[in-house]
């Protein structure tokens, strides 16, 4: 609540000055870049955008991040320019997505769960077990149904280029004990991202939910403050979590949807041949994640076992999916139908 009203009060004083200058409060809180030049083709000024986010360099996902900004870039003419800040160096995703809906001329890259406070149908999306494969990401993304979401959080204010459609890779657990079923996690310190569905997650599988930030995730496990993790393997490999975790537990508990997000007026503000670039690359970035990823996630089990690391390969992932049908029930904050379209549109995408 305290974003959407600091977002009106921002949206009003815009338009105030627009109108003492004769010009119009759309195009003037839309076309602002960083520098506060405007995106209009006439004005000759090249737009600058900042691609914030919190994905560790060396990466395959941070690489396809920085080749987005160079070929957007590049594609552009010298019109639009994106600065590339990995490793959280302009904040966390909370603090960036905040940034973001109130106007800032930034970019992220964040998994849909970080979306509940400006467009809570997205979190659907990071339920465990929601996509059986990475193929299906891109398939749902732009359905009627994605694209129907993407229309739906644009009207609230934040712009995901791609649908959420990029492959941030499979989920996995580390931890200081092997994990079989759900009921093995009773007593661990399970952290996770500062957000419901996560927390709504580790509450399904009666684990102790720690939320602490993926920057201090590496600091918090060697001192205890919490003793297991999840997250994709490539990401936990170049966080170096295999020298302070003994187990890299295979629950694939989820194939992870992200997507790139702007401020929707800022895009909005942008000439229409840039937004189609915009979108357009955003597009192709989805398939690079998406090769990328799957490439690097088989090379980084690998890594970990040759590092010491035990890869437990034998998961209940029966008991965890019946563990985790509980977070439809009580997950509030959903539209009202939005689980059955889900469905039918999972199941759609499943029969072809």
């Amino acid at each position: 609540m305290k974003k959407r009203i600091w977002a009106v009060v921002t949206a009003m004083t815009v338009a105030f000055s627009a109108a003492a200058c004769g010009g119009s409060p759309s195009g003037t809180a839309g076309g602002e870049g960083a520098s506060g030049e405007t995106a209009s083709a006439d004005s000759g000024k090249t737009v600058t955008l900042k691609f914030a986010h919190t994905v560790p360099s060396g990466t395959p996902t941070a690489d396809c991040i920085q080749r987005f900004c160079e070929e957007v870039t590049e594609a552009s003419g010298g019109k639009l320019t994106i600065e590339c800040f990995p490793d959280s160096q302009l904040g966390d995703d909370d603090e960036i997505c905040d940034q973001i809906y109130n106007g800032a001329s930034m970019l992220d890259y964040v998994d849909p769960a970080k979306m509940e406070d400006y467009y809570a149908d997205y979190s659907i999306l990071v339920t465990p077990y929601f996509f059986e494969s990475a193929d299906e990401i891109k398939e749902f993304a732009w359905s009627d149904l994605g694209q129907e979401m993407s229309d739906a959080c644009a009207k609230s204010g934040v712009k995901c280029l791609d649908n959420m459609g990029g492959y941030y890779g499979a989920r996995d657990i580390m931890s200081q004990a092997p994990i079989t079923v759900p009921e093995d996690m009773k007593n661990m310190k399970f952290r996770v991202p500062t957000t419901t569905m996560w927390v709504a997650m580790a509450n399904a599988w009666g684990t102790n939910a720690t939320t602490v930030s993926f920057s201090e995730a590496y600091t918090a496990l060697s001192q205890g403050v919490c003793d297991s993790i999840e997250n994709p393997v490539p990401e936990m490999y170049t966080a170096s979590f295999h020298e302070v975790c003994k187990y890299l537990n295979l629950t694939h508990h989820m194939y992870a949807a992200n997507g790139i997000i702007m401020n929707n007026a800022v895009f909005e503000g942008l000439d229409a041949d840039m937004q189609e670039l915009l979108i357009q690359k955003a597009k192709e970035f989805d398939e690079w994640t998406f090769e990328s990823v799957s490439a690097a996630e088989k090379e980084a089990i690998q890594a970990m076992a040759e590092a010491g690391v035990t890869v437990n390969e034998d998961v209940d992932l029966e008991a965890f999916k019946a563990a985790s049908e509980s977070i439809y029930e009580t997950y509030q904050g959903w539209s009202a139908d939005l689980v059955e379209k889900c469905k039918a549109k999972l199941s759609e995408i499943r029969s072809k």
